[in-house]
């Protein structure tokens, strides 16, 4: 009998003869089996017709088929909390080429199935889970970014490893402002995904390695080494893994080498997931999201509730709160058609409250009827303070049509965001009330914001982190010449435009950004006396 072209279950090549199966350990036949005998009879009882009588043989003693990704939060939410990621996909390869009918997802025990690869090359096998997975809100709140900002400063450092790389949004391998301004980013909308992806993965081979457990769980885990047991690499956090795309650490995949002894541990197929943003790890992990709960604005009784076509109006956003606040977000939804933004302002607080705090799409690109204003804030301090009855913010706004009550076109939306008020402790809280009120605004002031809004200049800049051509899409309020120019962390000046554009919505894109290395780079953007600038990463 023979198994000419079988594969085991790892999907290495072989062509044993049952015959010699005892003699393949050589003279004397000891009592245990080398690897060679092992793989002759596992694939003689995964694919002989012969050998169906075996088949209730106890899952200890295969190789295994499956691995597992898994949440820890540790000393997080409790010690020892493990939960499944559920639906997530993971992708083997071989040393060069795809595996075909490897994309698989993990059911609803974290756990995934490796099918047979039979690809030319090196019997090597790439593990790679799917770092966009999930929402990218999932999990995410302005509360985070109280926690990140409270380590940053020194009040409260972060202790969990995991905590740490669920901060580093921005995979740089170190916490700073910049992560806090890349997860504020994805939280008003601005960007879909954090440079760092949706998820990172830290393989389970390496926390298994006691000298690497060491450095990871008690010091710096962007410090820790790990030596590649298959192929005796030495692995930091930032060195370039292969051609492997988009991975330049140790985290998010694993190569194992199937006709190695540790490729037969489930470890070696199985990770910890960490979803970035989420440093409390409060994130769904059997679901994409979880169901926002519903709210709407009160007005203010007896205060005017309509505007006239041409009129401009303050739009106060009032809180009723019982509770201290460290941080809250929500969103508005308007009609666009109706109602002209013209300046968000900050309230009567004391706290502070400006242009980074709030963004808001128009339907031109937000690919829908209305505008979102997305507002978030959170005490950069680390002290919760009273907000009970005070003004969040104002909306400068002039209708373009006649409104007859303002909440027909300015309404909380927690399908753009979830509204959560949180105390000092990180608790939601849950009786939160938002009161609308009309002021009038002064004609001057009305007549600045006029021209204000005329000159405003947002670009909107994708993909983030991109890994072909970039995109800036942009409005003129009247004609320009715009310059588009992009350079290198050096400042080399890699890329420059100059066009002449009509008034109205444009598009430039970079197409020779696809054969940059990895990395960061910056960008500047003028038309006239506007201009808008900033970094985007390369993966």
């Amino acid at each position: 009998m023979t198994c000419n072209g079988a594969t085991d279950p790892l999907g290495v090549p072989y062509n044993p003869d049952p015959t010699l199966l005892m003699s393949y350990f050589g003279f004397g036949c000891p009592n245990r089996f080398s690897g060679e005998q092992k793989q002759a009879m596992r694939t003689l009882y995964l694919y002989h017709p012969n050998y169906a009588a075996i088949s209730n043989a106890p899952p200890e003693c295969l190789v295994p088929q499956f691995g597992k990704i898994e949440r820890n939060c540790l000393d997080i939410i409790g010690a020892g909390d493990i939960s499944p990621i559920v639906s997530a996909p993971v992708e083997v390869r071989g040393a060069l080429n795809f595996c075909n009918g490897q994309n698989n997802l993990t059911d609803n025990q974290g756990r995934y199935k490796t099918e047979p690869c039979v690809v030319s090359g090196p019997p090597l096998r790439r593990v790679l889970p799917d770092r966009t997975y999930g929402a990218s809100l999932n999990g995410v709140s302005a509360f985070d970014l109280v926690l990140i900002n409270k380590h940053i400063l020194g009040i409260e450092l972060f202790e969990n490893p995991f905590q740490m790389i669920a901060a580093d949004a921005n995979n740089s391998g170190t916490i700073t402002t910049f992560d806090i301004v890349a997860i504020r980013r994805v939280i008003l909308g601005i960007d879909a995904t954090y440079p760092a992806g949706n998820w990172r993965y830290v393989p389970k081979i390496c926390t298994e390695t006691q000298a690497f457990k060491d450095d990871f769980y008690d010091g710096n885990p962007f410090d820790a080494i790990y030596i590649d047991p298959f192929q005796g690499f030495t692995r930091q956090y930032k060195s370039t893994i292969g051609n492997i795309p988009n991975i330049d650490s140790w985290m998010d995949h694993f190569s194992l080498v199937t006709t190695h002894s540790a490729s037969h541990n489930e470890a070696a197929w199985s990770f910890t997931g960490v979803k970035v943003g989420d440093v409390n790890c409060n994130a769904i992990v059997d679901e994409f999201s979880s169901e926002s709960d519903d709210h709407e604005f009160l007005v203010q009784p007896g205060s005017t509730t309509s505007i006239a076509v041409g009129n401009v109006k303050k739009i106060q956003v009032v809180a009723s709160v019982a509770n201290e606040v460290i941080a809250w977000q929500f969103a508005t939804r308007f009609a666009s058609d109706s109602l002209t933004i013209l300046d968000v302002l900050p309230g009567n607080t004391g706290t502070t409250f400006d242009e980074e705090n709030y963004y808001y799409s128009t339907p031109t690109l937000a690919g829908n009827n209305d505008g979102i204003l997305r507002s978030i804030w959170y005490a950069t301090d680390g002290n919760a303070v009273n907000l009970n009855g005070k003004v969040l913010f104002e909306v400068l706004v002039e209708a373009d049509n006649s409104i007859g009550h303002i909440k027909e076109v300015f309404k909380l939306d927690s399908r753009a965001l979830d509204m959560r008020f949180y105390d000092e402790s990180g608790q939601a809280i849950d009786s939160v009330s938002l009161t609308l009120r009309l002021e009038e605004a002064s004609s001057e002031r009305a007549e600045s914001d006029r021209v204000k809004s005329r000159s405003d200049f947002k670009a909107f800049v994708y993909p983030v982190p991109f890994n072909s051509e970039i995109i800036f899409e942009f409005e003129l309020p009247d004609k320009e010449t715009a310059n588009l120019s992009l350079f290198d962390p050096t400042g080399k000046l890699l890329f420059e435009t100059n066009v002449a554009l009509p008034a109205g919505y444009h598009q430039i894109n970079i197409p020779e950004a696809k054969g940059y290395p990895s990395g960061l780079y910056w960008y500047s953007l003028k038309a006239g006396q506007q201009q808008a600038s900033g970094k985007i990463t390369k993966n």
